[in-house]
């Protein structure tokens, strides 16, 4: 066993040398192996949003206005508050492990702890059955060739637009009725439970495609736009004309994924079932959807009574 004090040297001899993306690499990762189910989530955050602005900065050149630096621009990218603070936390917990394994001092340690970003209550917007039927009914009188069939395919499948904007044919198992997304959130892949409304419209999607003449060969996208033959950038604009027709305001397109989850729970799913169907790595992330499950407390108390009195 290395003396305290000898560790220490080497410790800190490393540091001057070694960087950022060598200490998540080499130090990092081989600590939470024998710690985490997996590590693709954490590795695919960091090649992504720290790799390339904070990877080749030596730990000892590791500064406060450094991360202010990286915060600010990754503020710019437009990411959610909620995602930049799971970020912020990451980083803090390298840099706490950093101190603990002596590669910096704590004096530093405590400099270098970024605060994270103040984030307001989480709103959730589930559409009520009227609310559907008129935004249905706005979508099938829209212009757009498939806004009709894209909301269609969001309230019945629960996914998330960027996964329907990039799908293409060969994702689509018709015999098993199973989606399967190959770059979900977070980079990892998932699969997606079709319904037998989900199957019927992505035939009706088909058969519109084959009418406004796009292809449906295996490397083509699902909803296509028969302007360019590639994946429609946004679906922002026509979503927008779809509400005001439809006497909606504030409705997101991420509200139908919402609303799905809604009707799974209150037909009975159990949270864990919500959470294999929306796609969610931890049932934690389904926990927003607690509140909308029946309070059924009292009668499973009332079954430990039951059992006394038999």
């Amino acid at each position: 066993m290395i003396p305290q004090d000898r560790q220490s040297a080497r410790s800190q001899k490393a540091s001057n040398r070694i960087t950022f993306g060598q200490f998540f690499r080499d130090w990092y990762v081989p600590y939470a192996e024998v710690r985490k189910k997996t590590l693709f989530q954490e590795e695919y955050t960091f090649r992504k949003h720290f790799a390339d602005s904070l990877g080749t900065v030596r730990l000892v050149d590791l500064t406060s206005n450094r991360l202010d630096d990286w915060l600010t621009e990754h503020i710019r990218t437009g990411l959610k508050p909620s995602t930049i603070n799971k970020h912020i936390a990451f980083v803090n917990r390298l840099i706490r492990l950093a101190e603990k394994w002596s590669l910096i001092d704590s004096k530093s340690y405590f400099a270098l702890r970024i605060d994270k970003l103040k984030t307001g209550d989480y709103t959730q917007r589930f559409l009520e059955k009227d609310e559907v039927d008129r935004l249905l009914a706005a979508a099938r009188r829209d212009t757009h060739p498939f806004m009709y069939d894209v909301t269609k395919v969001l309230l019945l499948t629960g996914c998330r637009i960027g996964e329907l904007r990039k799908a293409r044919w060969p994702d689509l198992d018709d015999k098993a009725r199973i989606w399967r997304v190959p770059v979900a959130k977070g980079g990892r892949s998932r699969r997606i439970y079709l319904n037998a409304a989900a199957m019927n419209t992505f035939r009706e999607i088909f058969l519109k495609a084959n009418h406004l003449g796009l292809k449906t060969k295996p490397d083509n996208f699902i909803v296509a736009n028969p302007k360019t033959g590639d994946c429609y950038d946004s679906f922002y604009a026509s979503w927008y004309r779809v509400l005001d027709d439809a006497g909606l305001s504030g409705v997101r397109l991420h509200d139908l994924r919402h609303t799905y989850a809604s009707v799974l729970i209150n037909s009975g799913a159990t949270i864990y079932e919500v959470q294999k169907l929306l796609g969610h790595s931890s049932v934690n992330m389904t926990q927003r959807y607690a509140q909308l499950f029946p309070d059924t407390l009292h009668e499973k108390a009332e079954m430990a009574a039951s059992f006394l009195r038999a």
